[in-house]
This record gives C-alpha cells, sequence and structure tokens, in this order.
C-alpha cells in the first residue's frame, strides 16, 4: 500500500484517526497529527512499517472545509487573519519537514507570533485546526456559533461568577439552595390572585429568608438584610428561566382567562367539521347592537333584539338565522333558527319582500352536529326535537366562547357590515 499526504489511519487497539501530513520515503517515516479535537499533540514521527502493521486506513471523512460566502464581518475578519498567520508560518520554512522539528518550529511560531500581536498558542491552535481537518485554508472558518454555553447551566462554586457589582459588595452565586428558596417565593407570593408585582415578591423573599431579626437598644426587634443576598437582576433571571405561563396565568387571572387567551392553539378550525358541508354546525346568540324603534312613534325604543347565528364550519356559510325580542338564550329562539336552517332560504326571503334565486342561498337540510352553549340547548326540550333527526348535539365548556370562534366573528363581521346603513351610529 502507497501512503500518500492527507490519507487517514485507525489504530488498531483503539478509536483513534491520524491524518499524515508529510511522507519522507527515504528515511521511511510519516509525520502524522491526532484528528481528535481534544489532543492538542504536536505532530510527530511513525514509522512506515508501524503503520503497516497497527493501522487501518480510513476510506471516509466528514466534510470540514466550510463556504466563506455567507460569512458575517466578524467571522470574516477572523477567517482571514488565521489564514494569514497560517501561510506566514508556512513561509517561514525553506522545507515542509521542517515544521515537524521543534527547534526549526519554535522560531518560526515564535517570531510570528510577535509579527501579528498573538500569542504562540494562538498559533499553534490555527495551524493544529489546518493539519487536523486536511490542511485546507477553508477548515479555519469560524463557527460562532458554537461558542459559549447557550441552554447549558454552570455550576456553582465559591467564586463569584458574573460582572463585580456596582455597590462593591461581593453578591452569592444562585446554587440549589437559592434556586429553591425562589421557587418557594413565587409559589408563596407570585402565583396567586393578589397579583403582586415581581418586585415586591423579591422584597418579601428577602424578608423571609435573607435577613436577620436583631433588637435595637429599646429593646425592639427589626429585621436586616444579610451580607450575601441574591440581586433583583438574579431573581428575575431565573424567574423568567423557570416560569410556568400556564401556571401563572391560570393562578393570576383564572383558568378561563388562560384557556381564553394563553393556551397553546394546535390544529386548525376546521379540524373538527368532517368531509364536508353539514358535519358540524355552530349556533350562538348575541344582543345586537341596535336599538329598535317603534313603526307607530320612532321616538318609543322597544328593545335591543336577539340575533341567532348558525354557521357551517366547513364552508363558513350562514345558514340560518333569527332575530327574536325574547329573553336571552331562548330555547324557541334558537330552535326557530335552526329550523330557518333547514328549510328553504328562497321562501323565507320572500316573506320579506326580497327575491333571490334558489341557487344564491343554497341551503336546507339536517347537520350531522350541532355545537351551542350550555344554555339554549343544555336542556331536555331539545330530546324530543331531534329524537327522529339523527342530530348529535354537543355543548361548550363554562366561559369559553372561542370553542365556537367561527360564530363569534360572524357576529363582528355582521356589525361592522350594518354600522353604515343604520342611525345613530357613534363613529
Amino acid at each position: 500500500m502507497i501512503i500518500k499526504e492527507n490519507m487517514l489511519f485507525r489504530w488498531k487497539d483503539s478509536d483513534q484517526t491520524i491524518r499524515i501530513l508529510h511522507v519522507n520515503s527515504l528515511a521511511n517515516i510519516a509525520y502524522v497529527i491526532d484528528r481528535s479535537e481534544k489532543f492538542k499533540r504536536w505532530p510527530y514521527v511513525v514509522k512506515m512499517g508501524t503503520l503497516r502493521e497497527k493501522a487501518i486506513e480510513e476510506t471516509t471523512e466528514e466534510a470540514v472545509i466550510c463556504s466563506t460566502e455567507n460569512l458575517t464581518e466578524a467571522e470574516r475578519e477572523y477567517h482571514e487573519r488565521a489564514v494569514q498567520i497560517v501561510k506566514r508560518v508556512l513561509e517561514g520554512v525553506e522545507h515542509k519537514e521542517q515544521l515537524f522539528m521543534s527547534d526549526y518550529r519554535a522560531k518560526v511560531v515564535q517570531k510570528v507570533a510577535q509579527e501579528f500581536g498573538v500569542t504562540p498558542t494562538t498559533v499553534k491552535k490555527y495551524l493544529l485546526a489546518f493539519w487536523k481537518r486536511g490542511q485546507h485554508f477553508g477548515v479555519l472558518v469560524p463557527n460562532f456559533k458554537k461558542c459559549g454555553g447557550k441552554y447549558k447551566e454552570r455550576k456553582a462554586g465559591e467564586r463569584k461568577r458574573g460582572r463585580p457589582r456596582s455597590d462593591g459588595k461581593t453578591g452569592m452565586n444562585v446554587d440549589e439552595r437559592v434556586k429553591k428558596i425562589f421557587k418557594t417565593a413565587l409559589n408563596r407570593y407570585y402565583y396567586g390572585p393578589k397579583n403582586l408585582r415581581l418586585q415586591d415578591v423579591y422584597e418579601l423573599m428577602l424578608k423571609d429568608f435573607f435577613s436577620d431579626t436583631i433588637q435595637t437598644q429599646d429593646g425592639e426587634e427589626i429585621k436586616v438584610l444579610q451580607d450575601k443576598y441574591p440581586t433583583i437582576y438574579q431573581f428575575r433571571y431565573w424567574f423568567k428561566k423557570e416560569n410556568n405561563v400556564k401556571k401563572e396565568v391560570s393562578k393570576r387571572l383564572g383558568e378561563e382567562v388562560y384557556q381564553q387567551r394563553y393556551r397553546p392553539i394546535t390544529g386548525n378550525a376546521t379540524q373538527d367539521a368532517g368531509l364536508g358541508p353539514a358535519t358540524l354546525w355552530q349556533v350562538d346568540s348575541t344582543i345586537f347592537d341596535v336599538y329598535l324603534v317603534s313603526s307607530l312613534n320612532r321616538n318609543l325604543i322597544i328593545g335591543r333584539p336577539i340575533l341567532y347565528v348558525v354557521v357551517d364550519i366547513f364552508s363558513h356559510l350562514i345558514v340560518g338565522i333569527h332575530v327574536s325580542l325574547e329573553n336571552f338564550n331562548s330555547y324557541s329562539g334558537v330552535m326557530m333558527a335552526l329550523f330557518n336552517s333547514m328549510t328553504s332560504k328562497q321562501k323565507f326571503c320572500q316573506k320579506y319582500g326580497v327575491n333571490i334565486r334558489s341557487d344564491e342561498w343554497d341551503v336546507a337540510c339536517i347537520p350531522q352536529r350541532i355545537l351551542a352553549d350550555r344554555g339554549e340547548l343544555n336542556n331536555t326540550f331539545i330530546e324530543s326535537a331531534i329524537e327522529n333527526l339523527g342530530i348529535t348535539i354537543q355543548n361548550n365548556p363554562p366561559y369559553r366562547p372561542d370553542y365556537k370562534g367561527h360564530v363569534e366573528k360572524m357576529f363582528d363581521m355582521i356589525k361592522s357590515s350594518i354600522d353604515s346603513v343604520v342611525d345613530g351610529v357613534f363613529v
């Protein structure tokens, strides 16, 4: 087997792989380097016979050459500087083999480090990366996205982490004990109906857990802060990191508010509508935002009408309506709206002097399911009405109008459409 530069080998007795950097055929030796990033060792000599006897050639290699096109300004400057340093080291010797001899290499590395104003360790880092990854300048492209410890929690030691405090005090690290205190204070003061501010919760926590009780000369007991206590910034940081939005909203504002405004939305609006129209209808009523006046005397207000609307979820079409002056959430009112949904709209419009073609509002059928509030259809009267129709009645949980989003939005659209045609609208 002919051993050439840049070939990869793996030792038989371990998983460690090496790269061939230079071959001296006369001396029957090769200069190799360990490819693992954890090894910071300079290239070393291996006899050719040892390679053939104790190593196996690796035929596959993970691509590490990076594109230099879409780099940020900082990444481009880093890459260009690293390339210049490596080039200057390669040009600093007469023969390539001298780079693998410590006496020659040390002088070149020291000279280049002084020229670029960096440490010899930095020069070594660039050289090792260049050799380990295939001796191409593209491998020197940095990956700043992998820098740091994103999402990794640091272990708290005795030494204070972070920048020094402005008040000159040492401060304290947030360890498991302090985090447990944070959670206790939040459960005690923050997650509750009092709606205390985070600043107030922090001050109450200091009073409970980071204060000592002392007696004054008059015998009065007062509380003073301990020498070391967490700052408000530490408290806010861990609150934002550990806070549960569902728990916060449910405890402070109520479960209904969370379900209506903050719960995650999954699926889509028509996922319960089945395969076509008339699979699911939504019905609801509202007190309409208009005042009706008497036909005999327009100065007499007779009340606000109750509007009932039935919407088909699959097609988003209004399939039935009813306007009434009866009590809100009336059983007879919703039944009239459903009756209108299942009968001819052409005859319905003719009763009010509106002539339409049958295909303009072609809805007159019986649905499979009807979704309503817990008011109109949550009683025994509906059972006799649907006994022979094969309709399934579903009711919303209490305080959950978002379950019938289609019909609720339809009320808003109807109101917007009549604002421009009725008298007395406040703009």
